[in-house]
């Protein structure tokens, strides 16, 4: 591993490329992705830099696990850790990755252990206020997939996107944004409102005292109000892409004829119904609920507000 500082063209020319790498990490474009972490890897390898090339692949693998490639990325993720010293920031983030995928493939209790080393080595950021905000991140990253992953469901009900959309109407007209986000779990099994929260829990239990001290008790986050908005949040943050994403057919409709086009076509319901879907979460009160909310604070404030967290700062 060198020492030696980078020169001055190698520092131009990441300047060009680390920006590039991490737009295609945040949106999954993993062939993007590769082209540029292979002209970074062309920069790094010759002069011995391991640990800024091994960020560099972070950026890639997390590419392919927002493209849905999840082994790939999990065993990315893995030779990155083997290769990188534990005591640095790379294997810290490389270590929450791989929980994050395993938490995706549904392997909860295999994502455990990686979710309680990456939250022991925190301490590898030696600034207090970016160690602060790395582990809050981690600990809300954590709980959105734990939350999706534990509400998958075995058998997955067809959603109807008219009905959907009527009922998201009359919430809109009849509720208050409280109310609309308890009713998103009405049809959620007791049990699974329960299990949802393990994550938290569980990344709260490995903190120190005092940072646990800072973070809401369990048991405030399972109240039926609080259940119902942790799990609208964390369904938008996967909604996010579908919506937002400057490629998708709704982003594009809403950019070049307005949110009135978008909910007279139905694109942003239809939107909703079909990434629930695929993420195998046929809740009806729940689609219709995210649907009302964001009917309510409209896909500008949306896109703004639940654009995905990026971990690696």
């Amino acid at each position: 591993m060198s020492n030696a500082p980078l020169t001055d063209a190698q520092k131009k020319r990441l300047k060009e490329l680390e920006p590039k790498l991490r737009h295609a990490a945040k949106y999954g474009h993993y062939d993007e992705a590769k082209r540029v972490a292979s002209n970074i890897q062309v920069l790094l390898r010759e002069t011995g830099h391991e640990t800024r090339l091994m960020q560099a692949k972070n950026w890639l693998f997390q590419a392919a696990m927002e493209s849905g490639q999840l082994e790939t990325a999990r065993m990315g993720f893995e030779g990155v850790r083997k290769k990188t010293n534990r005591r640095t920031r790379v294997y810290l983030e490389a270590t929450a990755l791989e929980a994050v995928c395993l938490l995706r493939k549904g392997e909860l209790d295999k994502a455990k252990p990686f979710m309680a080393e990456a939250l022991k080595r925190v301490s590898n950021i030696s600034s207090e206020s970016r160690r602060k905000e790395f582990q809050k991140r981690m600990v809300t990253l954590f709980e959105e997939e734990w939350i999706v992953a534990s509400l998958r469901q075995d058998v997955c009900v067809d959603i109807d996107v008219d009905e959907v959309q009527d009922e998201a109407a009359r919430l809109l007209q009849s509720l208050t944004a409280d109310e609309i986000e308890e009713n998103a779990v009405k049809e959620i099994p007791a049990e699974k409102i329960s299990r949802m929260f393990e994550a938290y829990s569980f990344s709260r239990s490995q903190l120190p005292s005092a940072d646990r001290l800072c973070l809401p008790s369990p048991e405030l986050k399972a109240n039926k109000k609080q259940a119902g908005r942790s799990l609208i949040d964390s369904v938008k943050r996967v909604l996010w892409k579908s919506l937002c994403d400057e490629n998708s057919a709704v982003y594009k409709m809403w950019f070049e004829h307005g949110m009135m086009h978008v909910l007279d076509k139905k694109y942003l319901t239809a939107a909703i119904v079909a990434t629930m879907m695929q993420m195998k979460l046929g809740y009806f009160a729940l689609a219709a609920s995210v649907a009302a909310i964001i009917m309510k604070i409209g896909i500008e404030v949306f896109c703004d507000r639940f654009e995905p967290m990026e971990l690696m700062m």
